[in-house]
């Protein structure tokens, strides 16, 4: 056999034992969907780490009672803290990072330990292709060229960390391959909650690109939704799961208008108070 460098390995030695493998999972009041997240990687991973921000519900008697060990954290601000947090307590250089509300297939799973038996380099990082559910189904998914290789959640933390922004990624790794298999994103959400989650993700995005000194835009404004529901509904191919296709698309492209009306109420300013003779007038009649 030959590991990654061409060098031949002899079968009955060590180096044929894959790296170890921590998987750090962030929770918070998931009780409805951590089993199943911890059950899709228990026989992958060599420990299974759940740090927990104040879950109030049965999450982290679930995680113990499968076998993971959980950190009890405050919640730092954002994801890319969060899981560098968690890397501090793996036993384990190699880290498999994941979402409460993510699986990952069978695929996907005997990619992860074929690619560690082959003893990677630390600078070498492993990206997931991520397919996302909404209602029930399985949405179709083409990431954009310019995306396919930032979905990094397999690394070492001797070389690869994430950035703390509201979008995190990894950064510092120098070598990226893509595995085999998919990361599932299934949440089950309900339109209400769906258009909560985009309500909050929309006030820290436009927080950040006020920040970043960029300036609304009316163009913006109009096109970019647009350009979501395209991209979503004709490339990334939601018209092939009929009208849940086409809701799915339209609500990504809502979330974009939040996302820019919200920066546009960042930059008006102030709301002015009715002028008094608003309701002077009424107090008359």
């Amino acid at each position: 056999m030959l590991n990654e460098n061409n060098r031949l390995i002899d079968e009955s030695s060590d180096e044929l034992e894959s790296h170890k493998l921590s998987c750090i999972i962030l929770t918070r009041n998931e009780e409805e969907v951590i089993a199943r997240c911890i059950n899709s990687v228990i026989k992958v991973a060599d420990e299974i780490i759940v740090c927990d921000s104040g879950s109030v519900d049965g999450t982290i008697a679930i995680a113990t009672s499968l076998g993971a060990h959980v950190v009890n954290t405050d919640w730092p601000g954002s994801h890319g803290i969060a899981r560098n947090n968690g890397m501090a307590h793996a036993a384990h250089d190699w880290c498999l990072h994941l979402d409460a509300d993510e699986i990952v297939d069978r695929e996907m799973g005997k990619s992860i330990r074929e690619a560690l038996k082959l003893k990677p380099s630390e600078s070498k990082a492993f990206c997931f292709t991520r397919q996302a559910e909404f209602a029930g189904t399985a949405i179709p998914s083409l990431p954009r060229p310019s995306k396919r290789m930032d979905l990094v959640r397999l690394f070492s933390r001797r070389v690869g960390r994430f950035t703390t922004g509201m979008h995190e990624i990894v950064v510092d790794t120098k070598e990226r391959e893509l595995l085999p298999g998919k990361l599932y994103h299934w949440r089950s959400f309900t339109l209400h909650a769906r258009f909560a989650q985009f309500n909050d993700y929309s006030d820290n995005e436009a927080d950040e690109i006020h920040a970043s000194g960029s300036s609304f835009s009316v163009l913006r404004l109009i096109f970019k939704p647009f350009a979501r529901f395209v991209w979503h509904y004709f490339f990334d191919g939601s018209w092939r799961v009929g009208k849940t296709g086409l809701i799915h698309a339209m609500t990504m492209a809502m979330a974009e208008f939040m996302r820019q009306a919200k920066l546009w109420e960042r930059q008006r300013g102030t709301v002015e108070a009715p002028k008094v003779e608003y309701y002077e007038q009424i107090v008359e009649q």
